[in-house]
């Protein structure tokens, strides 16, 4: 199942249209299909950091950018780390 940004998940209509262009661009550069889990990953994420009041766009980019996640191995079983280890 594809997750799309919609509108009952954002404030306005404005930070919905910046979203849906921002999950469009992060999706092309990471060479990611729109319609794929890895999308459905991304777009979740967005919501997350949306709905903790993160409006920085280059914070959304680094969701998809592998080498700002750390390694499970390295990091162990923390989920709490896991959770918040696409900020690093």
């Amino acid at each position: 199942m594809t997750r799309s940004i919609n509108s009952t998940d954002c404030e306005c209509l404005d930070d919905r249209a910046k979203l849906e262009e921002i999950f469009d661009s992060v999706c092309l550069k990471a060479h990611i299909a729109k319609r794929s889990a890895a999308a459905d990953e991304i777009a979740r994420r967005m919501m997350l950091l949306y709905r903790a009041g993160v409006r920085d766009s280059s914070v959304y980019f680094a969701i998809a950018d592998p080498t700002n996640h750390r390694r499970h191995s390295d990091t162990g079983s923390d989920s709490a780390h896991q959770r918040g280890s696409i900020l690093h």
